[in-house]
């Protein structure tokens, strides 16, 4: 996959569960306004090691601890319901 939706220095995505595992892997969620229609974009700013780490998402390469994984995902969760209401 290439990364294509890279705009002024941020990677951005509608996919959760890359979502979830770039903030698991240390990446920073840049804040975003509340979307109109319900759907999220999320916005993460472009480092070094971002690109690789949505390759390996991609390509079924990365290992994960599955609890660690769960809490961020509900974290994830629980911040869009307080953003979107």
């Amino acid at each position: 996959m290439k990364i294509k939706d890279v705009e002024w220095g941020y990677f951005n995505t509608n996919d959760f569960g890359l979502s979830v595992t770039l903030i698991y892997l240390g990446n920073e969620l840049m804040l975003n306004p509340a979307p109109e229609d319900k759907r999220v974009t999320f916005h993460f700013e472009l480092t070094p090691t971002l690109k690789q780490e949505v390759q390996d998402y991609w390509n079924n390469a990365l290992l994960v601890n599955p609890r660690r994984y769960a809490n961020e995902s509900k974290a994830l969760k629980s911040w869009l319901h307080g953003a979107i209401g």
